[in-house]
């Protein structure tokens, strides 16, 4: 079985309560937790010091894959939010697998673990089918060794933050430096809808001395990708984005954190649109999954191998075709080069330059190389493309089950 695979990793599920309920839910947890439940609680306040939901999570050591956040906000003009948001962790809630993704086939197991659990807990937290979706998200673990790549995870990443950055997105603000910055081994971009997250595994586990993770050692060459897409982004994939006017949302709350943002969001957009539930078997399919993650990879790292400048060069040189085409081709590759990167470069440019450039950029991609170059003092030539190294291993992969299949129809053949 391959260690690199592409599908989801988490995904959230909201469901409305009562007053009554959300009362009565808050009782359920603490006699859950006096008779033997690894549960911790934590209140989550605003900025006004108002505790807006109470998180319940299982102790590391006893962790199920699933957090439950229990809410009761005021998100003003007398209107209150009452509901329970569970965040699910498929892979952990299976089987305690913190670096392995899960995909489509795991739907129907990981929906009957859940309501296991929720019933040791409450009736009020009832089934998995009576939860909308609120949050889903894909990811593709590449594993360098896996896949053959001649570098090491944090080369990989130096390569991948010096990509571009899609339209709308921005980086995470740093408060130590105070602008806009990632870590040295993640690339972190979002806009209101979703965030796209690309780090070393290994390390950002590490960072958690105390994580539960038994086997962390098995992610040392792993590099993810991730697209993290919120309720917004979830229904304009479902193609069920009809918008209702309602007085909720001229209403300005005021919010402790992003959870709290992102599920007054999500709750209003529960009264303020005419349509179906997210369908989940569609969002979280295997070939959702794949384009998502295809989709914003080539977006942000694009679609060519790695190349040194002095090799990309050359390859651009023997080409068959007009002179000024390969000028602008390898001047591409000199400004990504000199800028470091190729959203740099889209910063400094303007102009016929910048046109130039994105159209370059395009080619670069029809003949897979990338515009981001590897330095020299690597010693390395070539680094194939995380993407297009993943589908070739499976392509290996299924022909290998083809070949073997065959043998085994030979030797039935044969017996006979």
């Amino acid at each position: 079985m391959m260690k690199s695979s592409i599908g989801y990793h988490t995904l959230s599920i909201f469901q409305r309560l009562s007053e009554g309920e959300e009362n009565l839910l808050h009782s359920e947890f603490y006699d859950y937790m006096k008779n033997g439940g690894q549960i911790t609680k934590e209140d989550k306040e605003n900025k006004k010091g108002q505790v807006i939901y109470t998180e319940y999570a299982y102790r590391k050591n006893h962790s199920t894959g699933i957090r439950w956040q229990v809410f009761n906000m005021d998100v003003g003009k007398g209107f209150r939010i009452y509901g329970v948001k569970a965040i699910i962790t498929p892979k952990v809630l299976l089987n305690k697998d913190y670096i392995a993704i899960a995909s489509e086939s795991d739907i129907q197991a990981f929906k009957s673990a859940f309501n296991n659990e929720a019933r040791k807990i409450s009736p009020i937290l009832e089934d998995f089918n009576s939860y909308s979706m609120s949050r889903s998200d894909y990811c593709g673990n590449f594993d360098l060794g896996e896949l053959k790549i001649p570098c090491t995870p944090e080369q990989k990443m130096k390569l991948i933050k010096m990509g571009d950055i899609p339209a709308n997105y921005k980086p995470e603000y740093n408060t130590t430096s105070h602008r806009r910055k990632t870590e040295e081994n993640s690339f972190y971009v979002k806009n209101d809808s979703a965030a796209i997250n690309c780090y070393y595994k290994y390390e950002q586990m590490k960072k958690d001395p105390k994580h539960p993770c038994a086997n962390k050692e098995d992610a040392k060459s792993t590099v993810r990708f991730e697209m993290q897409c919120k309720n917004r982004k979830l229904h304009a994939m479902s193609k069920k984005h009809v918008r209702v006017e309602t007085d909720l949302e001229s209403s300005e709350p005021i919010f402790f954190d992003k959870q709290a943002q992102e599920i007054y969001e999500f709750y209003r957009d529960l009264i303020a649109r005419r349509r179906n539930r997210i369908p989940i078997e569609a969002i979280l399919s295997d070939a959702t999954s794949v384009l998502m993650i295809d989709k914003y990879f080539r977006k942000i790292v694009r679609s060519g191998d790695y190349y040194t400048l002095v090799k990309a060069r050359q390859m651009i040189e023997s080409l068959d075709c007009q002179s000024r085409r390969k000028e602008k081709l390898i001047k591409a590759l000199k400004d990504t080069n000199k800028y470091r990167g190729i959203y740099n470069t889209k910063l400094k440019l303007s102009g016929n330059d910048l046109l130039d450039y994105k159209r370059m950029l395009i080619e670069l991609d029809k003949l897979r190389i990338n515009p981001v170059t590897i330095p020299v003092d690597w010693n390395i030539e070539q680094i194939p493309n995380l993407l297009n190294a993943y589908y070739d291993k499976c392509t290996e992969v299924q022909n290998e089950e083809l070949r073997r299949e065959g043998e085994k129809r030979l030797l039935r053949n044969w017996s006979k």
